[in-house]
């Protein structure tokens, strides 16, 4: 429950807001958890080198912090493809209610895909910077890893789904402040 709410609760609230370009808010928010999302688990999936985004050393696939090639690209690509899914329903719920004709083109989809991606990119980066210096991690003598009983670096509280709200939150707030 706690995953579900810190990857989706951005969402969720923007979902009660009476903004008009709420929309876009979430949209922005949705594609930002696909991104860190579909860049985890394809990194993990594919164990290609991984590095710290902090130093460049290098890290165990799946330790919080750790960006890979294929994990960046799948997440570029799941943001992408969850940016055209968004862009559709939003076009979908201009013309029901009137507000006015949207037009569907390839063009505007691929265009309002991509802003919303270079939004996602930019908070899965923030999440892996803040996985990789606020987030705990522990060494139960196995090296280092995002559980365990043995602190040895970052916050308690700061867990990767805390990690998650927070970076969706701070990139939902800057896309407001810069599109606003």
């Amino acid at each position: 429950a706690m995953q579900v709410f810190c990857n989706g609760g951005i969402y969720a609230l923007l979902a009660t807001t009476h903004d008009p370009h709420a929309g876009i808010w979430m949209s922005i928010s949705i594609c930002t958890a696909t991104c860190d999302t579909w860049a985890s688990e394809l990194g993990m999936y594919f164990r290609w080198p991984t590095v710290s985004i902090v130093n460049w050393r290098r890290a165990e696939p799946g330790l919080s912090g750790g960006i890979s090639l294929p994990g960046t690209l799948g997440g570029l690509a799941g943001s992408f493809l969850m940016g055209v899914f968004m862009h559709g329903l939003l076009s979908a719920e201009l013309l029901l209610d009137g507000v006015f004709a949207a037009t569907i083109t390839v063009v505007g989809v691929a265009l309002a895909a991509m802003l919303f991606s270079v939004f996602a990119f930019g908070g899965m980066l923030l999440d892996s910077l803040l996985g990789a210096t606020l987030q705990v991690k522990y060494n139960d003598g196995h090296g280092l890893s995002d559980a365990g009983t043995r602190q040895v670096a970052g916050s308690r509280w700061m867990t990767n789904d805390v990690v998650n709200l927070v970076s969706n939150a701070i990139t939902v707030a800057v896309a407001v402040w810069v599109l606003g």
